[in-house]
């Protein structure tokens, strides 16, 4: 079995290698089926840009963010956030690579949240929400951190 921190940053390597990883790690179906809608969600991000640097910046990003966190991309924090910056600027990174880093998971969470919607019983919204179904902000927005 791979332990679930390294089934997520797999997730962003190859949907053929996704699938063999989630059907032999240990996961519940419903957290399965979560994954598959976010790793859906992070492949369209990325394909709405064209610059091959973007997107590898981009990519960079997102797997440090979530290979340092060990959270599912739906249970993300603004606290994570926070966190992680303070991380950034404790590696002494610039501040402009923290905010890169910053920039690019603040805009995959306004994708998820604005553009990418779900049918759920007629009723269309957006895929982060809580157990409730109640919209979550985007925790890397300016204001919520």
């Amino acid at each position: 079995m791979i332990p679930q921190g390294q089934v997520e940053e797999r997730a962003l390597v190859d949907r053929t290698e996704f699938m063999r990883d989630l059907e032999r790690s240990y996961m519940d179906q419903e957290t399965v089926a979560k994954m598959l809608k976010w790793h859906e969600a992070y492949e369209r991000w990325l394909a709405r840009y064209k610059s091959e640097s973007t997107k590898r910046a981009y990519r960079e990003s997102w797997t440090e963010f979530f290979r340092w966190t060990q959270r599912f991309p739906w249970a993300v924090l603004s606290s994570d956030a926070i966190a992680w910056q303070q991380h950034l600027e404790d590696k002494g990174l610039a501040p402009a690579s923290i905010n890169r880093y910053l920039a690019a998971l603040s805009s995959f969470y306004s994708f998820v949240k604005r553009d990418l919607r779900r049918q759920d019983d007629g009723t269309e919204r957006s895929i982060f929400v809580d157990d409730s179904g109640r919209p979550l902000e985007n925790p890397f927005r300016v204001g919520t951190m």
